[in-house]
């Protein structure tokens, strides 16, 4: 069984439109909260590789939007690492209320060190490793 790393949010009045639905590109910012969240987790923080003048940033994201958020839902967002590459990885999140699927997010991020590309550090390759899967969450 493929295990998923699960962050839950709350859509609040600030992510909406005056209808009180989410604005479109804010599933995104969503899904990669809860990234930030796992790197948290996994012991690799934004925090720390910025502090190490290195980056992880998105070059590479899609977002697909299937029903309306609305402010109030409670929002699981479950990632799973699609690609672990020897310098680039790519994080699917899947955005549900309850249960249902409202959309999908996809990011694919390079690690840079020294303002170039470079190898995923140890402790990121280890810490995405046990979210690695081939099927969707």
């Amino acid at each position: 069984m493929t295990a998923h790393y699960v962050h839950r949010q709350r859509v609040r009045l600030a992510r909406t439109d005056a209808g009180g639905v989410v604005f479109f590109v804010e599933p995104l910012v969503m899904a990669h909260e809860a990234y930030e969240a796992l790197l948290d987790d996994i012991g690799v923080s934004a925090r720390s590789v910025i502090e190490a003048g290195c980056g992880i940033p998105i070059v590479d994201a899609r977002v697909s939007l299937r029903a309306p958020l609305k402010v109030g839902d409670d929002v699981d967002i479950a990632l799973a690492v699609t690609r672990l590459g020897g310098k680039s990885f790519t994080i699917q999140a899947t955005l549900r209320r309850g249960d249902e699927v409202v959309g999908e997010a996809t990011t694919t991020h390079v690690f840079i060190e020294r303002g170039q590309s470079a190898p995923l550090p140890d402790a990121l390759r280890a810490g995405l490793a046990p979210y690695v899967t081939t099927v969707s969450p």
